[in-house]
């Protein structure tokens, strides 16, 4: 009866040590058919020698598949001696290991020497392109930094920068190459991957704010000298740019990384958080980088005065329903709820309304709205964080009212109806009157 070891010697004897490895993996995996003749009943015992075996194999097939020797077996032409293309033998060598070192939880044979073997033969591009399938899934994620060099710079030759893109934010920010990675995102305007490396690689969270706050500024002045239906295809990727920054923002202030959306570790998502909201909602300009070096970054065209909070200004004027929806979400978070937080729901609410009436606000009557809507919705949700004087509660109710935009009715009135569970309005007689010319129909009824 045949033991392990004399079914991979079978596949050995023939040549193919690809099977044989994949059996020895099956082997060592408890998925093997068949006996287990001649392995010890102990697990580790047995884990310890098919180990080693399969690092035998692979040493032995990449050894065979780059001899000499193979080029005179016959294996590589067929009976009328016309050549054969070996090409999936190599692409097949790295699967296979590949899977072989998964199993082991062992890359060291995977991402040294057999990388070597490609490289001195210069048949790397085939080796790269093989184990890239594993970077982008996130089974294989810390490798050399020589081979994520050679893994950008192959799809930046090929001209596919959005390939190298997706390969610089599924690698371990340790294993980048920092220089070349961010002289790629600049040079071609990766966003995605720009964030993900100053994020993860730099823990910096304001570099990739201040790349995206400008082009927000970019998009929003080129909005206004635009004629309307004359956009171009530049035009349309500067727009798909710029909204980059609420999904970013979102992510970050919900305590996730960006692009990918995994948990920020603990330590760290509480110091992103309040340097995002520092600097969006400060009063003024600010230098950035800060110190020797830093510019000024500023939010309105040439020759126009920088309002106050400028950065929360130019997120709502851009587009207001997104940046609240961000906010919406950045509320319910637990960052508040720490003692010591150095921002507040409470803080937020009152910058907003504070930008509302101010000059050169900018902010349309859609705007307004929204920020309205926003206002009265999360003053119920978070009553304990956030007070306003009846007066300012009665203004808001009346806004609410008062606007003669229909498409907004039902989400106004719905903010009303969330008003009024804990502000009773003083001047009931005016207020009804007001919903009944608004049509909060829903109201009136209860």
């Amino acid at each position: 009866m045949l033991t392990w070891a004399d079914r991979i010697l079978y596949y050995v004897s023939a040549g193919d040590f690809l099977s044989a490895i994949n059996l020895a993996r099956d082997y060592y995996t408890g998925r093997a058919k068949g006996n287990r003749n001649g392995l010890p009943e102990d697990k580790e015992a047995m884990r310890s020698i098919l180990g080693e075996k399969i690092r035998e194999l692979m040493v032995a097939s990449a050894r065979y598949a780059f001899s000499d020797d193979r080029m005179t077996d016959g294996t590589h032409v067929t009976a009328d001696n016309r050549g054969v293309d070996r090409t999936s033998l190599f692409e097949d060598l790295v699967s296979t290991c590949c899977e072989a070192s998964l199993a082991l939880d062992d890359f060291e044979f995977l991402l040294d020497d057999l990388y070597q073997f490609y490289e001195d033969s210069g048949i790397v591009k085939i080796y790269l392109r093989q184990i890239e399938p594993y970077v982008l899934d996130g089974r294989i994620s810390f490798i050399p930094p020589r081979i994520t060099q050679r893994l950008i710079a192959m799809h930046d030759e090929a001209g596919d920068q959005e390939a190298a893109e997706r390969l610089i934010w599924h690698i371990d920010p340790d294993c980048l190459d920092i220089n070349q990675a961010l002289t790629l995102c600049q040079k071609y305007r990766l966003y995605d991957a720009l964030v993900y490396v100053y994020n993860t690689a730099l823990k910096d969270y304001i570099t990739p704010l201040v790349e995206l706050l400008l082009l927000v500024r970019e998009e929003y002045h080129s909005r206004r000298k635009r004629h309307k239906g004359h956009s171009s295809q530049a035009d349309e990727q500067l727009v798909m740019n710029a909204y980059k920054i609420y999904p970013y923002l979102s992510n970050t202030l919900s305590g996730l990384t960006y692009p990918s959306e995994r948990p920020l570790p603990a330590d760290e998502a509480p110091k992103a958080q309040t340097e995002i909201y520092s600097f969006i909602f400060h009063g003024t300009s600010k230098v950035w980088p800060t110190g020797e070096g830093g510019r000024l970054i500023l939010t309105t065209g040439d020759g126009e005065i920088e309002p106050t909070y400028p950065y929360a200004r130019l997120l709502l004027t851009f587009d207001a329903e997104a940046f609240l929806d961000v906010l919406d979400l950045a509320f319910e978070q637990s960052y508040f709820n720490e003692d010591g937080c150095p921002w507040s729901r409470q803080l937020i609410v009152k910058i907003l309304l504070d930008i509302l009436p101010s000059s050169g606000s900018k902010l349309s009557q859609s705007d307004v709205t929204f920020v309205n809507i926003f206002v009265a919705r999360n003053v119920p949700k978070y009553f304990h964080d956030i007070h306003m004087s009846p007066s300012s509660l009665q203004s808001l109710l009346v806004s609410l009212a008062s606007d003669p935009d229909q498409s907004t009715r039902d989400d106004r009135q719905l903010a009303a109806e969330f008003l009024l569970s804990v502000y009773k309005p003083h001047d009931v007689e005016h207020i009804q009157g007001l919903f009944e010319k608004a049509g909060f129909y829903n109201i009136l009824r209860t």
